[in-house]
């Protein structure tokens, strides 16, 4: 038996059992290196009316025999009653609060989570397995509990100090994986148990590179900033296919918002693990109020092109993207850009109501109003009642006031949007009604002194209503273009047009929402697919001969 395969024997009499002959450390790399076991990952983000943004990600899996671990392995003094559990490590999430957090079966019954402390000693056994493999006993434990437990100091902010670690653990994992020792890892200020902890990997990744090394630098890299997310069940159903749900709160700030030749849009950063599991899925759920107009995914280091490079499916308020871990030539951390624009109904067909309403009656009083008004007095009869009655009002302030009034509250009608985007996205389309509102009170203000007025007056009145008559011909114009633009089929073939292409960056650069976890992270961030099919084939014949 070589060194490695006994090192895949438990070290601790209570850890493993006939049936896992395997270390809890192996047995838990194996789940973590080759996520074959999870047939699919569906993610989903939904904006939803009440104002919360919910994401969703359903795995289907099936968990190897001889890879269930028993929360009881976890702690030193566990029952033996839990060993009827099994642990399902589903994945990575950042470091923060999970807010109204969801977890259910396919049947809808509630699936209890692991504690933090378990997930981290989950790892930590991972960690401590690949520090024996890779050289001569060290005592490394303290320098991994520190980057395991690590907590967010100030909330929707990562620490300098956790982002250097990642960055320098990712470092010697890229180097290891590609096999170079070009240049010099940077050494991390600050503790010095993980400063020791660098030197020994710098020291091995210029000595030997290795699948381990590579492997144990990822995991680092990965618990500067996250966590593994880790669930129970029943060990009687573990190996059998199962449906597992993950939801939470979630958030799509800050956005970015565009102007394209008077078509208003905001985008935001959405990241997903693209080879976290056979075929991964994203779909994206919005308010009545919005729709996606463009999807792209964002230039990085090791993303050599779309994942999602299937033709997306596209439905009312929906936009599905799928990749398959076969087929896919991009990065196993993809983040893409999520652009959104109004839809038709609401907000923007009101606008167009409303600046082309404002715009047909300034020119109707500009052109024949005073006619109309002057032939009411000279018919005689009820018009000329009327037209006496409404004389006071045309000396005064009143029917300005009214209009103004009432304007105003026509257009509060679609200023209170539920969800954030669709308010911020709403934003232009309630501007042209406030102004074609304001327009229109000051074009009747000014008729208020056509009458009984010195001839200056009432001339500076008709540069004022043609004034007001140029601007609202303008918002009809910018309403009608936003409402063509804003035609389903015209935003799905935008969208299916650009799918395929890179984009920068936005300018806001890696977005983190205040304090929340998020899924939005993956073991691998930054290696490129080949290296970690790889790394997965490495580990999965290891495991294989081990069992043998």
């Amino acid at each position: 038996m070589t060194n490695w395969q006994k090192m895949l024997i438990p070290s601790r009499a209570k850890r493993g059992s006939d049936s896992a002959p395997l270390s809890v450390g192996a047995r838990t790399l194996g789940l973590l290196a080759d996520p074959s076991w999870i047939h699919r990952r569906v993610e989903t983000v939904t904006m939803r009316a009440d104002g919360e943004t919910r994401r969703q990600v359903s795995f289907d899996v099936t968990l190897p025999m001889s890879l269930h671990i028993h929360p009881d392995e976890l702690t030193e003094n566990g029952a033996q009653k839990s060993a009827a559990r099994v642990v399902v490590p589903l994945g990575f999430m950042r470091k923060g609060t999970l807010v109204d957090l969801d977890v259910s079966d396919a049947t809808g019954r509630a699936v209890p989570v692991l504690s933090l402390g378990q997930n981290g000693e989950l790892v930590l056994e991972a960690m401590s397995y690949l520090v024996r493999r890779l050289g001569p006993p060290s005592d490394f434990t303290p320098a991994l509990r520190d980057v395991i437990f690590s907590r967010v100091a100030n909330p929707g902010e990562i620490q300098s100090s956790e982002r250097a670690r990642r960055t320098a653990f990712m470092e010697i994992a890229k180097r290891s994986a590609d096999d170079s020792d070009s240049g010099d890892v940077k050494c991390l200020p600050g503790d010095q148990n993980v400063q020791q902890l660098v030197m020994w990997l710098r020291t091995l990744l210029k000595d030997s590179p290795s699948p381990d090394l590579t492997m144990l630098a990822s995991l680092l890299a990965a618990m500067s900033e996250d966590y593994v997310f880790a669930v129970e069940v029943d060990g009687d159903v573990a190996s059998a296919r199962m449906l597992l749900k993950v939801s939470y709160a979630s958030r799509v700030q800050p956005l970015k918002r565009h102007f394209e030749f008077l078509r208003h849009s905001e985008a935001w950063q959405l990241g997903i693990a693209s080879a976290a599991a056979t075929s991964t899925h994203l779909e994206i759920e919005t308010t009545p109020g919005v729709q996606v107009s463009e999807l792209r995914v964002i230039k990085a280091p090791g993303v050599t092109g779309n994942p999602f490079a299937h033709t997306p499916a596209i439905a009312a308020h929906r936009v599905h993207v799928f990749t398959s871990r076969r087929e896919t030539t991009a990065a196993a951390f993809t983040r893409m850009r999520v652009t959104v624009m109004p839809t038709r109904q609401g907000a923007l067909s009101f606008s167009l109501s409303a600046a082309i309403a404002n715009f047909a009656t300034q020119a109707l009083l500009f052109f024949t109003g005073k006619q109309i008004i002057d032939l009411a007095y000279a018919s005689g009869g009820p018009a000329s009642e009327v037209a006496e009655h409404l004389g006071p009002l045309r000396d005064t302030t009143a029917a300005a006031i009214v209009a103004l009034a009432l304007s105003l509250a026509a257009a509060t009608l679609v200023v209170v949007q539920y969800h954030d985007v669709e308010r911020k996205v709403s934003a232009a389309p309630r501007g042209i009604i406030l102004a074609s509102a304001l327009f229109f009170a000051l074009s009747l203000a000014s008729w208020t002194f056509h009458s009984w007025t010195p001839q200056s007056v009432t001339n500076l009145a008709h540069w004022v209503q043609l004034g007001c008559l140029l601007a609202s011909s303008l918002l009809a114009a910018w309403a009608t273009f936003a409402w063509v633009a804003a035609s389903p089929g015209r935003v799905e073939k935008r969208l299916l047009r650009k799918f395929d292409g890179l984009v920068e960056r936005l300018p806001q650069g890696e977005l983190r929402a205040a304090g929340l976890a998020a899924t939005e992270s993956a073991l691998f961030e930054g290696l490129p697919i080949a290296a970690v099919e790889e790394l997965a084939r490495h580990y999965r014949e290891e495991l294989r001969h081990a069992r043998a």
